[in-house]
């Protein structure tokens, strides 16, 4: 009984293998690549295009697309002719018509196609066959059009084109920006200043051009920076006058949906501008206060606020404006009492005041700021200056007192 069993199954096995190898002897296929020849003569893998077979001898459809190289491949076709089209998102359709897809024993049909940018349409069997009637047995289909047709392909190709040219000049755009900021970060700014100009130029209506820009101001305030630490007035004047110019650009090109970069372009247009203030030109005082107030009304938290409040007053401070030095300082502990840059800058204020009337506050701030900034590694320098000051009002207020307690 098992070997009649096993046998049956043996029959049965070699039946569907049999019947199988009967229905592949029917069937065979095509493959091959597709290509697009652009006008600068590049030459890219057609990807996603719709590959059609329709059989013209009996009454069939099948497709394929190509991936993500090109390539395509379709087995299991009835053996005949048919009639290949080849359309995809960009391109000129393409067919070949009256095609043999030879029979098993044969070579799998191969076919390696170009095909050319154009309007993507997707062209019918009936219209393949008119083209093939009109121009042979394999081509681009140009269907008759009516004059806006052509107006609108026209328009769409020239779209394509200016696209295509507009990823070149944006990738160009890119490697510029990319190689200036290495030079600018090497410190090698006269260097990287072209090359953001060169960027700036090279796809002017970029809609990321404002960083660029911000990094070209950046540029210039470094480079204003080195001049100035050189001797160079001069020469620093003018960086930093187009550090301020070209920062105000960037500041005007910021997108409205990208508000939350205002205070960090709008934080060099003040750095640039307070250095112009204090040693450079003087009549820019008004300016570089004002740019600061526009900073603050842009940052919502008190830490950010106070510390450009503190800046404001730094500025008041080191151009000999200390009354106006003290409310500015004083504003800013207001907004936030911990502010140790605030206080520390109250107390210098206090003590460059010409009404001695101000020196007991002035130690009682800087002995405040002492406590306070005693263990931050970061203001070792402060805390000694603050300690040297605290030493010299105490004997200048002790000798006061003891002046005070000779007179009859």
């Amino acid at each position: 009984m098992k070997r009649i069993l096993a046998l049956l199954g043996s029959l049965a096995v070699s039946g569907v293998l049999g019947f199988s190898l009967d229905v592949n002897a029917q069937t065979a296929g095509i493959e091959g690549e597709v290509i697009v020849v652009r006008p600068d003569g590049s030459r890219v893998p057609a990807v996603n295009a719709l590959v059609e077979l329709y059989r013209l001898d009996v009454k069939g459809k099948y497709q394929t697309r190509t991936d993500k190289k090109g390539a395509f491949a379709h087995i299991g076709l009835p053996y005949g002719r048919y009639a290949i089209i080849i359309s995809g998102e960009g391109l000129t359709p393409y067919y070949e018509y009256n095609v043999r897809i030879p029979p098993p024993g044969e070579a799998t049909l191969r076919r390696t196609i170009e095909m050319v940018p154009g309007d993507g349409r997707r062209p019918t069997l009936e219209e393949v066959q008119q083209a093939a009637a009109r121009s042979g047995q394999a081509g681009t289909v140009v269907p008759q059009m009516t004059e806006a047709e052509r107006k609108r392909l026209e328009e769409q190709a020239r779209q394509i084109e200016e696209q295509r040219k507009r990823a070149t000049k944006d990738e160009e755009m890119i490697r510029q920006f990319n190689a200036a900021n290495e030079l600018a970060r090497a410190g090698k700014y006269e260097e990287a200043i072209p090359l953001y100009k060169s960027a700036l130029e090279m796809s002017p209506d970029h809609p990321q051009l404002y960083i660029v820009m911000i990094r070209m101001a950046e540029a210039y305030h470094n480079l204003g920076v080195e001049r100035f630490n050189n001797r160079q007035r001069e020469e620093a004047k003018e960086a930093f006058n187009l550090a301020i110019e070209t920062a105000r650009k960037a500041i005007s090109m910021i997108p409205q949906d990208k508000p939350e970069q205002k205070p960090e372009y709008h934080g060099l247009l003040c750095r640039s501008l307070a250095v112009m203030a204090t040693y450079l030109d003087p009549v820019r005082l008004p300016e570089a206060i004002a740019a600061h107030e526009e900073l603050m009304a842009m940052q919502t938290m008190p830490v950010d606020r106070a510390r450009t409040q503190a800046q404001i007053a730094k500025i008041y401070l080191d151009t000999a404006k200390s009354e106006e030095a003290i409310a500015a300082y004083r504003k800013a502990l207001e907004i936030d009492p911990n502010n140790l840059e605030a206080l520390f800058g109250l107390g210098n204020a206090l003590a460059q005041s010409p009404d001695p009337s101000k020196y007991p506050e002035a130690l009682t701030i800087l002995k405040q700021f002492v406590e306070k900034a005693k263990n931050d590694p970061q203001r070792i320098n402060q805390v000694q200056q603050a300690n040297e000051m605290i030493t010299a009002f105490s004997q200048f207020l002790e000798e006061q007192k003891r002046g005070q307690r000779k007179r009859p």
